[in-house]
């Protein structure tokens, strides 16, 4: 079993004039990373191992629990400035900003700048939109989230509407009460492979 390296993969949405790549993308023995938060950064257990292991790449994840968009984009722009040429980049974050004060359209802007960038350097860009805070966490959680809960949503539908030029991975609704783990707020392992499936029923290659 070929333990992962993590690469970053946007997934960009192009509606406005909902205009999306939709291919399939192949990542057998690819190089790949993966940018995010806490979503992706269940090293060794989350939706990135399952598909590395799956699809045999080589996984490198630069994810953070705890960031927001301005530190994803900043690291992986210093992920290029160091030489390194992934083949695809999974970008997930949001959800952070969206519990801050941040400006979603700055969220969705800086996003698409990962995404123009992986693009740039000759890479597929992925961008996850995640999965659906309102069915699965605001069960969960104390009514003082709510606010952030609609936030991110809204960002969510921002992604899946703007961005461009990037395979976007929509949000993922088959989620409910009993999917988050014990801090509300994110998938255990068990379900980090439904999430996973997710994500490649979306945009790879099987």
């Amino acid at each position: 079993m070929v333990r992962p390296i993590y690469v970053i993969a946007g997934a960009g949405v192009l509606t406005g004039l909902m205009v999306f790549l939709n291919r399939k993308i192949n990542v057998k023995g690819k190089r790949i990373a993966v940018i995010g938060d806490s979503h992706s950064a269940g090293f060794g257990w989350g939706w990135q191992d399952k598909l590395s292991w799956k699809y045999n790449f080589e996984l490198n994840n630069l994810s953070k629990g705890g960031q927001s968009t301005p530190w994803m984009k900043a690291t992986l722009e210093d992920y290029y400035k160091k030489g390194n040429k992934p083949d695809v980049v999974f970008i997930y974050g949001g959800a952070n900003d969206s519990f801050g004060n941040a400006n979603l359209q700055d969220v969705v802007d800086r996003i698409q700048a990962m995404a123009d960038l992986v693009r740039d350097n000759g890479g597929t860009p992925v961008v996850i939109a995640g999965f659906d805070y309102q069915k699965a966490v605001q069960p969960n959680v104390s009514s003082k989230y709510i606010f952030g809960i609609n936030r991110y949503r809204e960002l969510q539908k921002m992604i899946e509407n703007q961005i461009r030029k990037a395979e976007v991975v929509p949000t993922w609704s088959e989620v409910d009460a009993k999917s988050v783990g014990g801090d509300g707020f994110h998938l255990p392992e068990t379900i980090q492979s439904k999430f996973a499936n997710y994500v490649a029923n979306k945009v790879l290659k099987s």
